[in-house]
């Protein structure tokens, strides 16, 4: 059974339906806390008369230096409890990302105006007003997930309402009202499904990630703590699938001044994304010579070959070596990914030129991006893959996962120029430990894998958690 935390300020009309249609098992789910800023909200009594846990957390400007101190505490409190949604209904204060990057489940908000229309407080004043100036003739209400910006998160359901010659403003307000409720239930028994893909067949099993349909224009992935190389599974490694999801997090909302992207919000390492057809390549951008699997730039270079993806390179490099310009080398996407030269994707019947040249360009931002803020963090951001797709109005997004260990090598920048002058291997972040150890024992691609042993796990499981750990704080 799902928990969900609510965050109210007033009467909690709101929370009572939300207690009403647990207790009546038309969700699935239960409210085990309520969270108010005020001690005399009526929300409070409602709650303790269903023995509902209340937690009263008034914001007085006195009491804080910062405003944002206050929400780094009410985070501290919120995840002393279990919980798989936060709601907020009828919450009265502007949420920080000191509240929001501290919290491990979607967060969704009601609130009474249409995407794009009125944020913040009075919505429905300021719908009343611009309607006695003859400048809208509809309002309605939205339930979307919470950013830091007011009103501005991915809209989950919206529910239009208009306004007659005949309205007053009472009557305006006690219509929206009235909605409220059915699409505040829809909105979290969307968002409690769509999370908890348990139970439900996936429509795509891959390698390290299964896909869910949700019958909309959503797509649930389920990031497995599944390990795979040399183009099959190899281990798994707990915690990671989880790891994965928040690090695409970071990187999607980091990177969508960029180019936009499919994410719309994560829960543990369940991520949903707009649903898009993806173009079937993987643009690789790379800056070093590495690597160890037959798709890798250094595997072709060291067996004597010169021309890779149709760019050529000069004789002497030596592996792990900073090439002189950063290069884009797309590989097929299949069973089996297979480097080719740029210029046959419109052959291939991949995409066009122009959208190739878009892509290209946008990936290119993208790596640069992600260089320096890795640096920034002491890392090196060796080569990554980027996979882009086209959602249902034709636009093209940034797709799958970015910038994470799965599809990103890093190194660790303050050892490199020192390991790579005595010949050894960089420090890394990545999943090449494993591989390289395969390697070693076996030929990947013609023989059995041997048993991975547990500390290798485990060393791997850590440089995950490291590598995290390095780039968030």
């Amino acid at each position: 059974m799902s928990k969900i935390i609510v965050f109210i300020s007033g009467s909690g009309t709101n929370l009572q339906a939300i207690i009403d249609c647990c207790e009546s098992k038309v969700l699935n789910a239960k409210v085990s806390l309520v969270v108010s800023n005020k001690e005399n909200a009526y929300g409070n009594i409602r709650a303790n008369k269903h023995n509902i846990p209340v937690v009263v957390k008034k914001y007085r400007k006195k009491d804080y230096e910062k405003r944002e101190d206050y929400d780094y505490e009410l985070a501290q409190i919120v995840n002393e409890h279990d919980y798989d949604l936060i709601v907020l209904a009828g919450w009265m204060h502007i949420l920080s990302n000191r509240f929001l990057k501290n919290i491990n489940s979607p967060i969704i908000n009601l609130h009474p105006a249409l995407p794009g229309e009125f944020p913040g407080k009075d919505a429905i004043e300021q719908a009343w007003e611009a309607y006695q100036v003859g400048k809208i003739s509809r309002t309605g209400l939205m339930v979307h997930h919470v950013v830091e910006e007011v009103d501005a998160g991915a809209v989950i359901k919206t529910h239009q309402v208009s306004i007659t010659n005949g309205d007053t403003f009472e009557s305006l307000k006690e219509r929206i009202s009235y909605y409220e409720k059915p699409t505040l239930i829809s909105s979290i028994e969307n968002i409690l499904y769509t999370t908890n893909v348990n139970g439900r067949r996936p429509d795509y099993i891959g390698k390290v990630r299964n896909v869910y349909d949700n019958g909309d224009d959503t797509l649930s992935f389920e990031h497995t703590d599944n390990q795979s190389a040399f183009d099959r599974h190899i281990c798994t490694i707990p915690g990671k699938g989880v790891l994965l999801t928040k690090l695409s997090e970071f990187w999607f909302d980091k990177t969508k001044h960029i180019v936009p992207n499919h994410f719309l919000y994560s829960n543990k390492n369940i991520m949903v994304g707009k649903k898009c057809k993806p173009y079937k390549v993987e643009v690789v951008v790379r800056a070093y010579i590495t690597g160890s699997t037959s798709t890798s730039l250094w595997t072709h270079y060291n067996r004597g070959e010169r021309i890779y993806c149709g760019i050529a390179f000069p004789d002497g490099l030596q592996k792990n070596q900073k090439l002189e310009r950063v290069v884009v080398t797309p590989t097929t996407k299949g069973d089996k990914d297979v480097p080719f030269w740029e210029g046959e994707m419109a052959n291939r019947g991949i995409m066009t030129y122009f959208e190739w040249e878009y892509i290209k360009e946008k990936a290119l931002e993208l790596f640069r991006f992600g260089q320096l803020y890795a640096a920034s963090k002491g890392l090196i951001l060796v080569d990554t893959k980027y996979e882009f797709g086209k959602d249902t109005e034709g636009n093209i997004l940034l797709i799958d996962e970015i910038h994470t260990c799965d599809s990103s090598r890093y190194w660790l920048k303050s050892t490199y120029q020192e390991r790579f002058d005595q010949g050894l291997e960089p420090d890394r972040f990545d999943k090449d430990v494993i591989r390289t150890w395969i390697r070693e024992r076996c030929d990947p691609y013609k023989e059995d894998l041997p048993d991975i042993p547990r500390e290798l796990v485990d060393n791997a499981k850590k440089a995950y958690t490291d590598f995290y750990e390095m780039l968030i704080n």
